[in-house]
């Protein structure tokens, strides 16, 4: 059975960068997010959580009493607090639910995510699953090639917190990637903390290594990749430039397309954006076959026409219209009817009028 997160915040923002961070952990986790307590409540009553990570602060009753709710049901759940401004009151409700984490905005999400590994008994190091998003983008080796081009490179390189190449373009043979990523992951690490310090949620830090044969920059891609583009020492340093430009563009491209791919994963059959997809027109009856009959519209039900068709069952028709005939020819035949001359002679019509 899959893991199911369930992530509460009214902030759409931070609702849509916690969801994507959690998604890169493992593209298998089930993840549902809700900007009120009162709708995550609901939701919860249809399938348990394995882990909950909720704002404070919600309109309508807030994260701390929630999660209380929630546990009556699921005692064994795990909880995530979040919150703007932490208080001493807000820490002790936090240690009262024996929360796994407290974090205070701008999160840090390489925190959120080792808080939320741990909640779930599972370890950072040797997951394969993290690279998995954007293994999938369908034109990932494209847009390597593209960078490659634009900067006028020897190779580009996408590398993961693990220290490992997840994709290439271009190579150098004589050039050992894998050593420099297990240096450089270092310098990743501390850049955003760093960058969590100075208050940045998602950071957009560049680095620059100078040497004699090969000179090297790294963009960061989120929280989780780094982009290493390798140029020939003699012209590195002047490339910062172009590096600024096309590196950071195509950084940003790829964490957008890893979350344009992990919600149209949520999203299972629905259509672009997150919107439902479009009901298939009907199909055409096959040539030569006559299309099916439409359904009967539904009997529509009064209770005049029905008490007149009750007395008309009871009658038979062709007896009806006959007995009616012979009641006019009666009625023409009668000795009581009068000629007009008669009703003339009796002042029953106009004596000025003409046959």
């Amino acid at each position: 059975m899959a893991i199911r997160i369930l992530i509460v915040e009214d902030d759409r923002e931070v609702s849509y960068i916690l969801r994507a961070a959690v998604r890169l952990l493992d593209s298998n986790f089930e993840v549902v997010d809700k900007p009120s307590a009162e709708e995550a409540m609901l939701e919860a009553q249809r399938g348990g959580f394995d882990l909950v990570i909720a704002d404070v602060r919600l309109p309508g009753i807030d994260g701390l009493e929630m999660m209380r709710r929630l546990r009556r049901s699921r005692p064994d759940a795990q909880v995530i607090v979040i919150t703007g401004t932490s208080t001493p009151d807000i820490g002790a409700q936090a240690r009262a639910l024996n929360a796994v984490a407290l974090f205070e905005k701008p999160i840090n999400i390489d925190e959120l995510a080792a808080a939320v590994l741990q909640a779930l008994g599972q370890s950072q190091r040797g997951r394969a699953g993290a690279a998995v998003p954007l293994l999938l983008m369908p034109n990932l080796a494209e847009r390597l090639s593209d960078l490659r081009r634009d900067l006028g490179c020897l190779a580009v390189y996408l590398g993961d917190l693990d220290g490992h190449v997840v994709a290439r373009a271009g190579d150098v043979a004589s050039f050992d990637i894998d050593q420099l990523l297990s240096h450089a992951e270092v310098a990743f690490s501390a850049s955003l903390q760093a960058s969590h310090l100075l208050g940045g949620l998602v950071s957009q830090n560049i680095f620059f290594f100078d040497g004699d044969e090969y000179d090297v920059y790294l963009v960061n891609v989120g929280q989780t990749y780094m982009l290493v583009m390798l140029f020939s020492g003699d012209i590195g340093a002047r490339q910062m430039g172009q590096v600024l430009r096309y590196g950071r563009q195509c950084a940003d491209d790829m964490l957008n397309a890893i979350a344009d791919l992990l919600n149209s994963q949520s999203a299972g059959d629905a259509g672009p954006a997150g919107k439902p997809a479009p009901t298939p027109a009907p199909a055409l009856a096959p040539a030569g076959k006559p299309a099916p009959a439409p359904e009967p519209l539904p009997a529509l039900h009064d209770e005049k026409l029905d008490a007149a068709a009750r007395e008309l069952k009871k009658q038979d028709l062709d007896a009806f219209w006959t007995d009616a005939a012979t009641q006019v020819k009666a009625v023409e035949s009668s000795g009581n009817a009068l000629t007009f001359e008669q009703a003339r002679k009796l002042g029953l019509v106009d004596n000025q009028t003409k046959e």
